[in-house]
This record gives C-alpha cells, sequence and structure tokens, in this order.
C-alpha cells in the first residue's frame, strides 16, 4: 500500500493503535514515525535507498 494512501486514507490507524497500547505502555515517548510503502513491488535501488535512510535514522537516534 502507498504511504500517502495509509497516511490519510486510513489515519495511520495502525501506528496509532501501536503507539497507544504498546509504547505508551512502557512510557516511550516521544515516537516519530517514518512509513515506507509498497516494498514488495519496488526495485532493488529503492530498497537500498530506504535501508540507507533506515540506517541514517537509526544513528541519528542512538
Amino acid at each position: 500500500m502507498l504511504t500517502f494512501i495509509y497516511r490519510f486514507w486510513y489515519l495511520s490507524h495502525g501506528l496509532k493503535v501501536f503507539e497507544r497500547n504498546a509504547l505508551d505502555l512502557v512510557e516511550v515517548k516521544p515516537v516519530e514515525m517514518t512509513l515506507f510503502g509498497n516494498a514488495t513491488s519496488t526495485d532493488d535501488a529503492t530498497c537500498e535507498k530506504w535501508l540507507d535512510e533506515m540506517r541514517r535514522l537509526g544513528q541519528a537516534g542512538a
């Protein structure tokens, strides 16, 4: 599913539920979510770009 459709049509319901029921339970705050969409039908270059972005975000948060 495309991320903009998930965000605007479904209003990121699954992320909100995860944040409320799991992360709030163990008091993890603040939370920023980054969505990468439709990974099953993308090429290897796009997946590598996403992985690089995830690594960069992980290192910035550490």
